[in-house]
């Protein structure tokens, strides 16, 4: 079973296809290779990424990337 960022048994099938994007994806990856920081360069493309981040420092406080 998956167990990433957007895939939380709470939500409905709907709700977690909706919210599961690319920059979800990315940070879920880190989360599950134990990456413990993150330095980033923000471009045209900060806005999903700063959600993803916000989402997952919510999720997965303890083990998502600072």
């Amino acid at each position: 079973m998956h167990t990433g960022i957007a895939w939380d048994a709470a939500l409905s099938f709907k709700e977690r296809i909706d919210s599961y994007t690319a920059s979800s994806a990315f940070f879920e990856a880190l989360i599950e290779a134990g990456v413990k920081n993150c330095f980033v360069n923000l471009g045209s493309d900060h806005p999903s990424i700063l959600e993803a981040i916000l989402q997952g420092q919510q999720d997965h406080p303890d083990t998502f990337p600072a």
